[in-house]
């Protein structure tokens, strides 16, 4: 999520509730997830695009016919801190707390609101050097923290020497996490396949430092811990333009979607 975005989507299309899995047998499954409005973005079209996004997709392997089953989050995602720390693990409960094998391990796509005139495919996150308050008012979380019994971000007290670094909390990983999908593939894949496209697709190693980077890392953070490295290739995040159409954003992130399946299960 990019302060830099200073307009919004003036259409929005609402999909049905994709709270619970999607009952598709052999289906590849995709959870994507979109944020709630922020500074004067009233309506965010990250998630006006994740609701207009259909429930399945077919790709075409060897002439025969794969279901994509898209399990967009209901509901878009407060942009704090403290709500991204909460939700996050929650959402690997309830969409990947049974993917024992590698091959069942879902996609996690995160949209988010960036630049004007610019689709960003991004490769990286950052764990340090937050500083922008969030909608609530809240600075980012102290990092080397000691979490009290029940909650996460609240109730914070700094372990030994003073800290005065904010990002994400825990300093158990690396600075930067870097999804495993192949980005600079997937930028020629949606290029290719979008026609008359009105905006570039261009991939990215600045995801901004503020909420849109926070959850990516986190979200990567939860999937390495979960799956070691091969959740890292499950994850990955997309900013879209506040000034684009519907229409173009779910063309994108449809084939971004066909992409990384495609690439990601070409070897299953």
């Amino acid at each position: 999520m990019s302060t830099h975005a200073n307009t919004s989507l003036a259409e929005h299309t609402s999909g049905e509730d994709n709270s619970s899995h999607l009952n598709v047998p052999d289906a590849t499954r995709v959870v994507i997830t979109g944020f709630g409005p922020f500074l004067n973005i009233t309506e965010n079209p990250s998630f006006n695009i994740n609701q207009a996004l259909p429930s399945t997709l077919t790709i075409y392997r060897n002439r025969k016919p794969q279901t994509i089953a898209l399990e967009r989050y209901p509901e878009p995602i407060r942009v704090t801190y403290e709500n991204v720390l909460r939700i996050i693990p929650q959402i690997y409960d309830q969409y990947a707390s049974e993917s024992h094998n590698p091959a069942l391990i879902p996609f996690f796509i995160h949209i988010g609101a960036g630049f004007r005139g610019l689709y960003e495919i991004e490769r990286l996150a950052h764990r340090d050097e937050y500083t922008l308050l969030d909608v609530d008012q809240k600075e980012p979380p102290l990092q080397n923290a000691e979490f009290l019994v029940g909650s996460r971000i609240s109730n914070q007290r700094v372990m030994n020497s003073p800290v005065t670094a904010r990002g994400f909390p825990t300093l158990d990983n690396k600075e930067t996490l870097q999804t495993g999908i192949d980005v600079n593939g997937v930028v020629q894949d949606v290029t290719r396949d979008v026609k008359d496209l009105t905006m570039p697709v261009q991939s990215s190693n600045d995801a901004g430092r503020f909420l849109c980077d926070f959850i990516y890392y986190t979200s990567l953070h939860e999937a390495a811990a979960r799956f070691g490295e091969e959740g890292l290739k499950r994850v990955l995040f997309v900013h879209v333009p506040p000034d684009g159409t519907l229409e173009e954003g779910v063309k994108v992130l449809e084939a971004v979607i066909k992409s990384i399946v495609t690439r990601g299960t070409s070897a299953a």
